[in-house]
């Protein structure tokens, strides 16, 4: 019995080593960051590959030069959150169990370390907040241990910090002044600040009023190349002996608005409806992209559930009129909305991540979601 291949493309999560599309120059850019022991604030819209890029990175780096670790903020949601996380981290930066219990013993004194064993079966520290007292000075000595663990070892350590405006939400202004006063003093670690709500971040580093002004090069991620993408989408269907046409790759690109989750997810769908076809047309991905919102309908209808009725109607205006200048005359008065209604929707839904700011106007943020909620309008 033949072995059937496996899909090369993945989506639904960060990836890494094969499945990463080509980001070698942004990646560069970070391992030249770590190596000149500089600060970056990376910017870039959600959905962009950010956390892919930025796990890659973190794989390429040179173990005998430099310990890493990574920290999701969008799973800290309190203090306490952010600190057990913090500690988890930097035990993972130890590969020797050993070393992680003797960095237990460094720990700070007011916090109970505990071992644990991970999704891959390793053991690792976390926090036993049964007798730990909350508080700044908490918070400061963890921030620290980075910096002497570095020392120590005698390598550079590089801490990311993934959506880190979310900090905000564990301890507003205030967590703010205390990690700049904690990280601006390090020598041996290199702060790696990632964020996709473009506004909140980019008021964080670049207005003068707030403590991470200036620490560091500010760089907005570009879009992956279109030769890139078709490069990577060619090169995977090529390998098992299937062509795909030029208008098919364009296909993939203009549908997926070239995100790459939705970049990958709909040649994931490509792949694995192409049957005994040893060559893909566009026709074959425009069917694949239906099938695709066919399988998001009860997602996407539980998130048309939870908006107001304002911002649906906001929405289907944005899918007919298209969002050019939506606060102009003309799109007001072929929506039928009015100006007030439309500056309160367009502030909430991009609160809420549903849509974006363009050049010149709005659009919805995922395209899979936007066609979908066309076809509703079209019922």
């Amino acid at each position: 019995m033949s072995r059937i291949p496996r899909n090369p493309f993945m989506y639904g999560h960060p990836v890494e080593g094969a499945y990463f599309t080509d980001r070698d120059a942004d990646i560069h850019k970070l391992l030249v960051a770590a190596k000149s022991k500089t600060h970056l604030f990376i910017i870039s819209p959600r959905r962009y590959g950010k956390t892919s890029m930025l796990f890659e990175f973190q794989r390429r780096l040179n173990p005998k030069r430099y310990l890493s670790m990574y920290v999701d903020l969008y799973s800290t949601p309190s203090l306490e959150d952010l600190v057990s996380t913090y500690v988890t981290g930097i035990s993972k930066s130890e590969t020797l169990f050993q070393r992680q219990l003797s960095l237990a013993k460094e720990l700070i004194q007011n916090i109970k370390p505990a071992v644990e064993i991970d999704e891959e079966g390793k053991p690792v520290l976390t926090v036993d907040f049964s007798r730990r007292n909350s508080g700044w000075d908490t918070l400061k000595q963890i921030l620290d241990q980075p910096e002497k663990i570095a020392k120590k070892r005698g390598k550079h350590f590089v801490v990311i910090f993934d959506e880190f405006q979310e900090i905000l939400k564990v301890g507003g202004a205030e967590i703010e002044k205390v990690m700049r006063s904690v990280l601006e003093k390090h020598k041996n670690v290199t702060y790696i600040f990632s964020g996709s709500k473009k506004d909140v971040l980019r008021n964080m580093v670049m207005s003068k009023t707030r403590p991470f002004y200036k620490m560091g090069e500010v760089y907005e991620l570009p879009p992956i190349s279109d030769s890139d993408y078709e490069r990577f989408i060619v090169k995977k269907f090529r390998k098992f002996g299937v062509q795909i046409e030029h208008s098919a790759v364009s296909a993939i690109l203009n549908l997926s608005s070239k995100i790459p989750n939705n970049v990958q997810y709909l040649s994931n769908k490509v792949w694995e409806n192409r049957g005994r076809n040893r060559t893909i047309n566009s026709d074959n991905v425009k069917e694949c992209f239906n099938l695709i919102i066919d399988e998001q309908n009860s997602t996407f209808y539980e998130i048309w559930e939870l908006l107001s009725l304002g911002q649906r109607k906001l929405l289907l205006a944005l899918v007919k009129y298209g969002g050019k200048n939506v606060y102009s005359g003309r799109f007001l008065q072929s929506s039928t909305l009015s100006l007030g209604s439309v500056q309160k929707w367009v502030q909430s839904l991009i609160e809420h991540d549903t849509i974006e700011r363009t050049s010149d106007g709005v659009k919805i943020a995922d395209p899979l979601f936007e066609a979908w909620v066309l076809r509703l309008s079209t019922h």
